[in-house]
């Protein structure tokens, strides 16, 4: 029994292999960020720490409402809301390849930054898994541009 558990522990910190390094992340990410079904959707999304994660499910919605009306019909649906805030004001901000210049990874701070596209990419470890830190800036520029959704 403590060894099962022990083996449990172990998987539970390793992390997942597309989130194992910061470049295995950034490439799921440009590989899935046209969000064509919700599949790819969820897999971009999960490119994001936790807190990003956190911010997008409680205002994709207001952000959607602000950008196009209360009655548009991008509005309509969780799924049609998620895809239009996402393409038309997320998706354009982040690289559009895994091609990375530069690099400077912390591991004993759990932080990384990567230049891509002559920009940098910022990264959070969190449980075993590099993580996009910060929607690449554009959940910043769109709190100040719509600030009804704070």
């Amino acid at each position: 029994m403590k060894k099962w558990l022990f083996v449990v522990l172990m998987l539970a910190g390793c992390g997942e292999e597309y989130y194992s390094t910061p470049g295995k992340t950034l490439a799921r990410f440009v590989e899935n960020k046209r969000m064509g079904s919700v599949m790819e959707l969820n897999a971009t999304l999960s490119c994001f720490t936790e807190e990003d994660q956190q911010w997008w499910s409680s205002h994709y919605m207001a952000l959607c409402i602000a950008k196009f009306g209360t009655f548009s019909r991008a509005c309509e649906d969780k799924v049609s809301a998620q895809t239009t805030v996402w393409g038309d004001s997320f998706e354009y901000a982040g690289p559009e390849s895994a091609t990375v210049s530069s690099s400077n990874i912390e591991e004993d701070k759990g932080t990384a930054t990567l230049v891509v596209g002559g920009n940098e990419v910022y990264f959070k470890k969190e449980k075993g898994n590099w993580k996009i830190d910060g929607f690449f800036g554009m959940r910043t520029k769109m709190e100040e541009a719509y600030p009804q959704i704070k």
